[in-house]
């Protein structure tokens, strides 16, 4: 039944490619809602093949291929360039380093303001993604809930700095070194100084020495009354 409704392939042959490909390049990009609809797409996978059949128009003519920003619609390469250029600067200006968080909702901020749109909110990760590679900027995961901007002097300031901080002298080392093997145990020693004492036992040794010698004596029968 899918197959039997499915006209994507008459909307599609039905788009204007050169006329959307010079209305991207005129306003720099068009919204999602806005793009979908040019599009004459309604799904992904839809929106996907209109792409795929605008960048071969695109490159037939020799134009700029517009490239779809997730969650922000379809953008001319150098409204990307633009927005790029201005997450390098924010990182920048942040010494090198600004958390995702603070840079898409900078971002985010911004474009609305200059597109004059409602609020937009910030970012989403994946188009910061997309933004911090083609502005050369790398993406630093080491906590999860703390993700990072990082220029690529910064991310090497940071690759360095455990190769400083965990390096140990060699004359401490084998002091801080835990060694796994089995210690010897000492043997107990007496501690105390005083006197000995020993404990009274219920056999004393002289008793019973007697008490053997009498045992092994042999019994002498009792003598005859006179």
């Amino acid at each position: 039944m899918a197959r039997a409704y499915d006209d994507f392939p008459v909307r599609l042959a039905a788009l204007d490619l050169p006329s959307l490909l010079a209305e991207v390049e005129r306003r720099g990009y068009l919204g999602v809602v806005e793009a979908q609809a040019a599009l004459h797409s309604y799904t992904r996978a839809e929106v996907v093949g209109a792409l795929a059949a605008l960048a071969e128009r695109a490159a037939a003519e020799g134009l700029p291929t517009p490239e779809w920003l997730e969650g922000r619609g379809l953008w001319a390469p150098r409204g990307l360039d633009l927005r790029a250029a201005e997450a390098r600067a924010r990182v920048d200006a942040a010494g090198g380093r600004l958390t995702l968080a603070a840079l898409g909702a900078a971002l985010g901020a911004a474009l609305a303001r200059r597109e004059t749109l409602a609020a937009v909110g910030a970012l989403s990760e994946l188009t910061l993604d997309a933004l911090a590679t083609r502005a050369g900027l790398l993406i630093s995961r080491a906590s999860l809930f703390a993700a990072e901007a990082l220029t690529p002097s910064a991310a090497a300031a940071d690759a360095a700095m455990p190769a400083t901080t965990v390096a140990v002298p060699p004359t401490t080392e084998p002091a801080a070194r835990i060694s796994r093997r089995a210690q010897p145990r000492k043997g107990m020693r007496r501690t105390s100084s005083g006197d000995a004492w020993s404990a009274p036992t219920m056999f004393p040794p002289d008793a019973a020495r007697d008490q053997r010698e009498d045992e092994s004596r042999p019994l002498t029968p009792p003598q005859a009354q006179k």
